[in-house]
């Protein structure tokens, strides 16, 4: 009996012992081309390029104000998230969002012009 109860108890001791709580890196997942449109109180396109390391570079084309693109920066963090900062002329746009596989959404705004809306993409 002493014997069962001590198989019994390694082997529950070996089953939750190697399980893991693993946690997708979205940055490196995430590394690569990405395009969308934005909508709301301005509309367009944007497309950025995520780095392994998590940094972002791009560029957002508003209908508003065609032929110009507005440079764009910002991080993904290791859970997905997305923060990017857009220059519009001598204001900045914000945008938040989050990456769901191989498609991201979120909002954007602008505190001085007191516009925003939503934002979606996908990888390219």
């Amino acid at each position: 009996m002493k014997t069962k109860l001590l198989f019994l108890f390694l082997l529950s001791f070996f089953l939750f012992s190697c399980e893991k709580d693993e946690t997708t890196d979205y940055r490196a997942l995430a590394a690569g081309e990405w395009e969308g449109t934005f909508k709301g109180d301005d509309m367009g396109t944007w497309t950025m390029n995520i780095k392994s390391d998590g940094s972002l570079t791009g560029g957002l084309l508003s209908t508003n104000v065609p032929g110009i693109t507005f440079p764009g920066k910002g991080t993904v963090s290791v859970d997905g998230d997305i923060l990017a900062d857009i220059q519009v002329t001598s204001t900045t746009s914000s945008m938040t969002g989050k990456i769901d596989g191989n498609n991201m959404s979120g909002t954007w705004s602008n505190a001085i012009y007191g516009i925003g809306g939503t934002w979606s993409g996908s990888k390219k």
